[in-house]
């Protein structure tokens, strides 16, 4: 797992930004203060796409995905190797997507 930076950039373009922070496939995790201080190994988790944009569960029946954690940025991202997946990164947001439509009823 690696640390992200705090400073990630974005287009205008807020509803599905893409972003220059490295994040595009990736499971993404933030701390949930207090919680996490008291145990660290306690946080909230999230997936990005193949243009680095966060989807994760805000809430019942709520999923965000316009680039932002419920939680805040994101400390820690653990990057996928999708290069063996079949359909590429098409599939890989495909997939993101059905999953937040399934999770939004």
């Amino acid at each position: 797992m690696t640390s992200v930076s705090s400073g990630a950039a974005t287009n205008n373009d807020n509803s599905r930004s893409s972003r220059s922070d490295g994040l595009s496939f990736t499971i993404l995790w933030s701390p949930l203060p207090p919680i996490t201080y008291i145990l660290p190994f306690i946080g909230h988790m999230g997936i990005a796409d193949s243009r680095g944009v966060a989807s994760d569960f805000q809430g019942p029946y709520s999923v965000g995905n316009r680039g932002t954690m419920a939680f805040g940025k994101p400390t820690r991202a653990l990057k996928l190797d999708v290069s063996g997946l079949e359909g590429g990164a098409e599939q890989w947001d495909d997939a993101i997507q059905t999953a937040n439509t399934e999770y939004r009823r």
